[in-house]
């Protein structure tokens, strides 16, 4: 489970596509980040419901605020690692808009990394195409109490993050995605295994506060306008 809400620049005229046999329109667009962040927007290609109409009357360099369900591109693709938002809405926006947000539940994998001031760890988020299970891993960097969370968590932790998308380069200069996190809510604090519903006959409630709400505190974690 992922979706996004940003603001976007559109970079070219959406364009029909077909993806696992689906039509589609797609365009490329940047969001709003300190560093450009290239992003991809789809809308499922119907006539009278969706944002399909209005995406496809935007013109290339227009602002516009999207919400949709979040990806990213798969492997040894055009979009290797890019963020693809599948839209549920599209209205129009402008350049001194700042809207850039992320959540998503997925399970730690191995020890995060440690950094100065921040720890950064990747997490593993499931979605289905046609029936067939796949994963998206999302690198995430914390701060201040988040660090302290992603760093102290068991591998398989269920965890809920909140955060920003950002563009960071690999040792390789090959771009990808960082998340900054704003909240990190850690589900299940063991190893949840394959099982469907991993909390099945336990209610919300039924969970201790300290392990289904995080501290907001939020340390020293930078101002949304300084993350770099």
């Amino acid at each position: 489970m992922s979706t996004a809400i940003l603001t976007v620049a559109l970079g070219a005229t959406p364009t029909q596509v077909v993806v696992n046999g689906q039509e589609f329109l797609e365009a490329p667009a940047v969001a709003s980040t300190p560093e450009p962040l290239p992003v991809i927007l789809r809308a499922r290609a119907t006539t009278n419901t969706g944002p399909a109409s209005r995406f496809q009357a935007k013109k290339p360099d227009e602002f516009v605020l999207v919400t949709g369900a979040l990806s990213l591109g798969e492997k040894d693709t055009e979009h290797d690692g890019m963020p693809i938002i599948t839209m549920t809405s599209i209205c129009d926006a402008n350049k001194d808009q700042f809207i850039n947000e992320a959540m998503f539940v997925g399970r730690f994998s191995k020890d995060g990394k440690p950094a100065e001031k921040s720890a950064s760890r990747s997490i593993a988020v499931n979605r289905y195409v046609a029936g067939n299970q796949l994963t998206d891993w999302y690198r995430v960097r914390g701060y201040g109490n988040w660090k302290e969370r992603i760093l102290d968590y068991p591998k398989g932790s269920l965890a809920e993050v909140l955060g920003m998308l950002t563009p960071q380069k690999d040792g390789k200069g090959k771009l990808y995605t960082e998340v900054k996190c704003r909240r990190i809510r850690i589900l299940e604090r063991t190893k949840g295994g394959g099982a469907a519903n991993p909390a099945k006959d336990t209610s919300a409630s039924g969970y201790a506060h300290e392990e289904f709400m995080g501290n907001e505190d939020p340390g020293d974690m930078p101002a949304p306008q300084s993350w770099n």
